[in-house]
């Protein structure tokens, strides 16, 4: 059955909640990032960029296909340039692209659609990609076929602890020894200090206060100091204490705090989709560095959904270059791709030549300078 391609401009006149969350039902890669929540809050927050909203429906009108879009002008690698992303960049840890599982023979028919609008943008940048459904290897198969100037890089490994029904105790029996003495000996400090540790889902009453403190407390972290925090500037700020009540009326906020004297030391905000925990931001009290409080808290948050009966606990996304702790307790990694489309004009030119070939040359000359400085 073919799909019918619509594009929109307005969000609200592309699809309503009920049809798109039915569609998200049939993505296996979709995420609380993709989930209409997040979706919808982001969208209200956004300003200035132009929106494209790409929309498959079957001749019955079933949606089975979509793809939000911002795009906006942006100095890439020096360049400047209009670039289309992923309407839920940059604050999305990890995204799907949403085609109905029972309609995937049409990915190559959207990629078509796509090349079509492709002169509305100079490059368009699929960041935190993960596709367990092979779209990826056939967009670049497509793309060699069409002659069109796709290139995708692998931009993170994010790990994944399964639970797979294990209890508490279990799962304390499954830390390497090491492990398991270190977190028991700074747990106890804890306790002798009189820390309070929880992890739990609050309701929308709560979510306003507990946003405010979060704020609070990364302003007083490392993070607040060099101004990378998601509460730091204005927009984040709004956009987080309102998502924030949105995701909590849905039981989809999730977070792990540590109190010592009354006042909140430390924290792993996350949320709660498809009964794994994602987590999303962690930050501490400076004047606690020395208690390994984030570990704490990972640690707390394992047990806990082991408890409550979690299938993961899920790092949500990593850095390039930084390793999250999760990985001392899992192999289990989730591939996050970054696919850039390249317009065939002089831009898109420039831009595919500074990404495919002078940001990997400029890499190794500086693993190389690395190896002759050492």
């Amino acid at each position: 059955m073919k799909i019918q391609f619509t594009v929109f401009a307005n969000l609200d006149a592309a699809v309503n909640a009920p049809e798109y969350r039915e569609l998200i039902d049939h993505c296996p890669d979709a995420t609380l990032f993709n989930d209409w929540p997040w979706l919808s809050t982001w969208n209200a927050h956004l300003v200035c960029d132009q929106r494209v909203f790409l929309v498959g429906r079957t001749h019955e009108g079933q949606l089975v296909a979509f793809l939000g879009l911002r795009i906006s002008d942006e100095l890439m690698h020096g360049v400047p340039a209009k670039v289309a992303r992923l309407l839920q960049y940059p604050w999305a840890d990890r995204v799907g692209l949403l085609l109905h599982a029972a309609y995937l023979h049409e990915w190559e028919a959207m990629l078509d659609y796509l090349d079509a609008l492709s002169t509305d943008w100079d490059v368009m940048v699929w960041g935190q990609w993960c596709d367990s459904q092979g779209l990826r290897e056939r967009a670049l198969v497509w793309s060699q076929k069409k002659n069109a100037w796709l290139h995708s890089v692998l931009t993170c490994s994010c790990p994944v602890l399964f639970i797979n029904g294990n209890s508490e105790d279990e799962m304390i029996a499954s830390y390497p020894s090491k492990m398991r003495t270190d977190l028991k000996r700074r747990r106890k400090k804890l306790e002798q200090m009189g820390a309070e540790i929880k992890h739990f889902r609050p309701n929308q009453n709560d979510a306003v206060a507990l946003v405010e403190a979060l704020k609070n407390s990364e302003a007083q972290s490392w993070k607040g100091d060099e101004g990378v925090g998601i509460f730091t500037h204005p927009q984040g700020a709004a956009f987080f204490a309102d998502v924030a009540q949105r995701l909590a009326q849905e039981g989809q906020l999730d977070v792990a705090l540590i109190y010592l004297e009354g006042q909140l030391a430390s924290y792993r905000f996350g949320f709660y989709y498809r009964k794994r925990f994602l987590d999303y931001s962690v930050a501490y009290l400076p004047e606690h560095n020395k208690l390994a409080l984030g570990r704490i808290l990972l640690d707390e948050v394992v047990l806990s959904a082991a408890r409550e009966g979690y299938e993961a606990v899920d790092a949500s996304r990593v850095g390039s270059t930084t390793k999250h702790i999760l990985l001392e307790r899992t192999d289990q990694l989730i591939p996050h791709w970054r696919l850039y489309w390249f317009n065939k004009n002089t831009k898109g030119l420039l831009l595919k030549g500074l990404v495919t070939v002078g940001k990997p040359l400029a890499k190794r000359a500086r693993l190389k300078l690395r190896e002759l400085r050492a």
